[in-house]
């Protein structure tokens, strides 16, 4: 029998979680999330990454987070972009919550439920993928609309966690990255100076440095931070 080594058994817990909170293929229900009772408080994970499958890291640190905060007692749902459908019509004069999928419109559902947020995400170029931000820019337009139609009492400000991974060191993008990272989540206006988490040479780091990070996540995820 093939012994299996510590990040192997890590990476098949975080897959089984990742299947559990609907990474992988995301279908709530609308109207399912009101009546879901907070524990601790609630808590939204967004894998950011466009290939949602769980072999990237980005699924495997949001698998973390979402684990060590759901053992401590907080109430957690998944999202993951790249298994939504495109986010980037014309917006124009239009209606921004008319003819959307069961899907689009569960994962905008669970961003006004959400008390607090992590997202992770690669960098590219400089920037957070293209998908992520229009579903932010979707999101932020949507909320704006609903709201008109009937208001509801959200916090001012969310707590968010962003954990950002990219190939070169990251001493090496940091200070760019904070600009582009603040203007992406920037375009939700709850979201205000959010926890910068970032990963350098995430494609060259050990197996011990991958189950560090992973440990690391779990930490913030347990404390909601």
């Amino acid at each position: 029998m093939r012994l299996m080594r510590r990040d192997e058994g890590a990476r098949s817990a975080e897959s089984a979680w990742l299947a559990k909170l609907g990474f992988v293929a995301h279908r709530t229900r609308r109207g399912a999330i009101a009546g879901n009772i907070a524990r601790r408080g609630k808590v939204l994970v967004v894998n950011g990454h466009p290939d949602p499958r769980p072999e990237r890291f980005c699924a495997a640190l949001c698998a973390a987070y979402a684990m060590g905060a759901s053992s401590a007692g907080w109430d957690v749902r998944g999202l993951a972009i790249g298994a939504l459908p495109p986010t980037a019509p014309p917006f124009g004069d239009g209606d921004p919550t008319g003819n959307l999928t069961g899907d689009l419109t569960g994962a905008l559902e669970l961003m006004r439920w959400a008390d607090r947020l992590m997202v992770a995400f690669p960098l590219w170029l400089d920037q957070p993928p293209i998908p992520l931000g229009q579903f932010f820019d979707f999101a932020a337009h949507w909320n704006r609309a609903v709201d008109a139609d009937a208001p509801r009492n959200r916090p001012a400000v969310r707590p968010t966690r962003i954990v950002v991974t990219m190939a070169m060191p990251a001493f090496a993008h940091r200070r760019a990255s904070h600009t582009a990272v603040n203007e992406t989540v920037g375009l939700l206006a709850e979201v205000r100076n959010p926890a910068l988490t970032f990963i350098g040479s995430v494609d060259a780091i050990s197996s011990a440095r991958r189950a560090d990070w992973l440990a690391t996540l779990r930490t913030f995820g347990a404390d909601g931070s």
